[in-house]
């Protein structure tokens, strides 16, 4: 049976939707005119919001909080979660611009490498919920002629990151991503430095890379053929070992078994 929804059925279902959205923008703001109107019972759920969202920064975030002390991280993680609502249904993979947020904290100016060190903890958790698939293997390879090798397109894995970062945020973040070196022990500069971080067999990996390493690997990520991504990192670092760079990518599962 056909229903026709009347002009009264519109206005409730916007006003309805009006309500929804002023709900949930409200739930993050501690001084809403709708808190005042709901009540405590508002402000209880809206403080679990918060800090539920926080627990997930926190989780997803771990070498930041480790760096910064847990006071800290959950003061700066409560203002990120009051303005940024997360944009899916899935908590897993909120705080994708927490990195970012780092850098206009006060408190956190003389850390410079902070926002890079959160950059990794984010492709960390990045690569834990991508998508799986099958490592190449180098047997795969061993097959191939010279000229066939030369023209090989390798993909990359979909749980495989990698990144350049300053201030020797690779260092500190490997030192301190699980309990090891402490801060004070390590000899921290403005170097920069090549990470890449992979999951095979579900198992994430995480290795330094040199400019020759990151370049080679960049240049595989954008479907450059393997012989032009080599002599592309030859012409600029002639000492590289292409066929040792390539073994190692494979051995830590950078790429996708076609």
């Amino acid at each position: 049976m056909l229903q026709v929804m009347t002009t009264s059925h519109r206005n409730a279902m916007s006003t309805l939707f009006e309500f929804q959205r002023e709900f949930s923008v409200a739930l993050l703001q501690p001084d809403s005119a709708l808190r005042e109107r709901l009540g405590e019972g508002f402000a209880v759920y809206q403080n679990t919001v918060v800090k539920g969202l926080v627990d997930v920064l926190r989780a997803n975030y771990p070498t930041v909080e480790r760096l910064v002390g847990a006071e800290w991280f959950d003061a700066v993680a409560r203002l990120f979660a009051r303005e940024h609502l997360p944009s899916e249904p899935a908590l897993a993979l909120y705080g994708a611009a927490f990195p970012n947020f780092t850098k206009d904290i006060d408190s956190a100016r003389e850390l410079a490498y902070l926002p890079a060190v959160a950059r990794l903890d984010r492709l960390w958790t990045e690569a834990h919920f991508a998508t799986d698939a099958a490592p190449l293997q180098a047997l795969a390879l061993r097959a191939l002629s010279p000229t066939q090798l030369q023209m090989l397109r390798l993909r990359i894995h979909p749980a495989a990151r990698s990144a350049w970062l300053p201030h020797s945020a690779v260092t500190i973040w490997l030192h301190n991503r699980s309990p090891a070196t402490s801060l004070a022990e390590l000899e921290v500069s403005d170097d920069e430095e090549g990470v890449l971080i992979t999951r095979p067999a579900g198992d994430i990996r995480s290795a330094l890379l040199t400019h020759a390493d990151y370049l080679f690997l960049q240049q595989l990520d954008q479907g450059v053929l393997l012989g032009d991504a080599a002599t592309t990192a030859l012409e600029q670092y002639p000492d590289a070992d292409v066929a040792a760079m390539l073994a190692k990518f494979i051995t830590a599962g950078a790429f996708a078994a076609e």
